[in-house]
């Protein structure tokens, strides 16, 4: 046993410990190609930990077994610019670690036998980035892609992949900047075959257009239903991305789709002359953007006892009354002006999918021009907004909104079997579309999008026109006015002149305050889950066909008493704090302030107002507010964790069994055409 060099025959180098003839202990050995090893010896086998050093400059720091990297450790090859640290199995990385180019890009994730397998993220040299699943070494199974130019995130796809390429459901969105005519970002929805699309998808353009139906390499190509920003439709075949139609002589030819980007193709197309139809669009274009045949059924029809008479008639009905429609077009300018300020991040975190209007902010709006009252509630316009045939709008795949193959006219299936050789309608229906697991835009607490209140809402111009009207349907609702001298008072008297004061000159360049509720929002995040629990609890009985909850103003108020009497905290005005966004002119101040009236007239009318008003409901958005609105009453400069405090206080006090015996009204539902249909 000693300590020494011995040279071998084939030039191999040994200095270090010996023991019974075999190498032990801490040494170095080194090869005649300049490769070297310092580390432990056990029984003439390289295994425990030490340094690699090969010729090249490269190093290996860490475990060793039988002479291979095997454990934890480091590989560095500073000429290369390649660095791996993590784990390895035999030589070859296997298990979690991070791989380095230039230290700037690379691989951080799974590994086997040496190659990506299992979740991982790479970035590239370029600056892209993904996020997912691998096998092989290739991008397979579940993943996230980001494209970016410049550090500015380009495109983004969330989906399905195989062999490297986008192939199956998935979701890909263009991040292009806001512009003029931009209301959305390009966005598909569906179906991939090597990162092309094919099957069943969904289109949404940034004009507000949406196409859905089927793809081929690419290209629509099949059954789809385009619907254009205006809220014209197209239902029919695709050939190639271009719509068909029939002459005459039953020759088929395309025409032009207005959405379509061009496309590297070599088809001769014959266009229809389109001039007519874009004239009479400009000149009335309101004329399909809107349908409010409902609310002119209820005007017109003296027997609401018959529902099925109801929808008949609102079936034959003009979506909009001509005197409307030329209405509005003399305030295009301004609600396209209120619409564009509205949607500019205000009450609303960013938005991937676009620059649209969503529901807070549209409530924000109400809030702004202080038209709530005992009659217009959030609750209640909503309610209305939501059974217009024309206010849905989803940017989240639902099997649902899969085309119905009913609709498609028998000249276009015709059209099909003449083509059957290369269009290929069978491979998907849209029951077998798998429901998307995104990341859901969802109000907290609700699980779906059919939740009237969603405050997510994607709202076009086109609903928020129809949302204007159906407002002054709701605000004038004891009037037996028409429609249209609602929507000329509602737009005269209670939104101009205040828009004109909220809104200003260069609203470019100035927002107004956020809202309590928005700008506590990651507070509130905190404590979500408990307190939807207590508004729900409190919350009226909802429709079974959607979700609908709402509490009474009674039920808030008694909840606040409560939480005041337990932090012995001054009682206040909760009916003044209840009615602060409310027109002036239909508080419960403004009876005490009408000189025409007796005392004792005030006394009667005041007492009758705070009993409707104890009735009237809540939406969780209008509760959270409030909360917030009474914690900064008694301190304006209140932290975020005096804050957090008072939340659960709320929570907790009533959460109690003893609170908990507040009664709970009942709602009546009176059906509503689409609860018929």
């Amino acid at each position: 046993m000693g300590t020494g060099t011995a040279t071998y025959k084939n030039g191999n180098v040994y200095e270090g410990r010996i023991k019974n003839g075999k190498m032990v202990g801490e040494a170095t050995y080194t090869w005649t190609n300049g490769t070297k090893f310092q580390g432990s010896f056990i029984k003439n086998t390289i295994n425990g930990k030490g340094v690699f050093t090969w010729p090249d400059g490269s190093t290996y720091t860490g475990d060793v077994k039988d002479g291979l990297r095997h454990g934890y450790g480091c590989y560095i090859n500073d000429k290369a610019g390649y660095r791996y640290e993590g784990e390895w199995k035999e030589g070859l990385r296997d298990g979690q670690g991070k791989l380095t180019y230039n230290q700037s890009y690379g691989y951080q994730g799974s590994w086997k036998k040496g190659l990506k397998e299992g979740y991982g993220e790479y970035t590239y040299k370029s600056g892209n980035l993904y996020k997912g699943e691998w096998h092989d070494n290739k991008k397979h199974g579940n993943g996230t892609m980001f494209w970016y130019d410049n550090e500015v995130l380009r495109e983004k796809y969330v989906g399905n992949w195989e062999n490297d390429k986008q192939n199956g459901f998935g979701t890909h969105i263009w991040m292009e900047e806001k512009g003029e005519t931009r209301v959305l970002r390009n966005r598909y929805i569906g179906y991939w075959k090597d990162e092309l699309r094919e099957g069943w998808g969904m289109f949404f353009y940034a004009n507000g257009g949406l196409y859905k139906g089927e793809w081929k390499a690419g290209l629509k190509h099949g059954m789809g239903r385009m619907i254009y920003e205006n809220g014209e439709e197209y239902n029919g075949v695709f050939i190639r991305d271009r719509m068909t139609e029939r002459t005459l002589d039953g020759t088929v030819i395309f025409t032009s789709d207005k959405n379509s980007e061009p496309k590297k193709d070599s088809i001769q197309t014959k266009y229809f002359a389109t001039e007519r139809a874009r004239s009479e669009l400009e000149g009335n274009p309101y004329d399909t953007m809107i349908d409010v045949s409902d609310i002119i059924c209820l005007e017109q029809l003296e027997n609401l006892s018959q529902p099925t008479a109801v929808l008949e008639y609102v079936r034959k009905y003009e979506r909009i009354p001509t005197a409307i429609n030329k209405f509005l077009l003399q305030y295009n300018s301004s609600l396209k002006k209120w619409y564009k300020y509205y949607s500019r991040e205000i009450d609303c975190p960013e938005i991937e999918e676009g620059f649209m209007l969503v529901s807070s902010q549209l409530w924000r709006l109400f809030r702004d021009t202080k038209v709530f009252s005992l009659k217009f509630s959030l609750a209640e316009f909503n309610r209305v907004y939501k059974q217009g045939k024309c206010s849905e709008f989803s940017l989240k795949y639902d099997h649902l909104l899969g085309l119905d193959k009913e609709i498609i006219p028998i000249t276009s299936k015709e059209i099909i079997k003449e083509h059957k050789d290369s269009i290929d309608c069978s491979n998907i229906t849209p029951n077998e579309v798998p429901i998307m697991h995104e990341e859901n835009l969802i109000e907290e607490g609700f699980s779906d999008e059919s939740d009237v209140h969603y405050s997510m809402r994607p709202i076009l111009f086109r609903h928020f026109v129809e949302a204007i009207v159906r407002a002054s349907f709701v605000y004038y609702q004891d009037s037996d006015a028409s429609l249209k001298d609602k929507l000329e008072w509602f737009l005269k008297e209670k939104l101009v002149p205040r828009l004109d004061e909220v809104i200003p000159k260069d609203s470019s360049q100035q927002s107004p305050i956020p809202s309590l509720s928005f700008k506590y929002d990651k507070l509130l995040e905190s404590v979500k889950k408990e307190l939807f629990e207590v508004f729900k609890f409190y919350s009226l009985n909802t429709n079974e066909k959607v979700f609908d909850y709402t509490i009474s103003v009674n039920s808030f108020i008694e909840m606040a008493a409560k939480v005041l009497d337990e932090l012995k905290m001054k009682k206040i005005d909760l009916i003044g704090l209840v009615e602060r966004d409310y027109d002036i002119q239909c508080t419960a101040d403004a009876i005490f302030d009408n000189e025409g009236l007796t005392e004792e007239k005030k006394n009667e009318q005041y007492e009758i107002h705070v009993k409707c008003l104890l009735g009237r409901e809540l939406i969780y958005y209008e509760f959270k507010e409030l909360i917030l609105e009474l914690a900064f009453y008694y301190d304006k400069d209140m932290s975020d964790d005096k804050l957090k405090e008072f939340l659960n206080h709320w929570i907790k006090i009533n959460s109690s069994k003893e609170v908990r015996r507040l009664i709970k009204p009942k709602r009546k539902w009176i059906p509503t055409e689409k609860e018929l249909m």
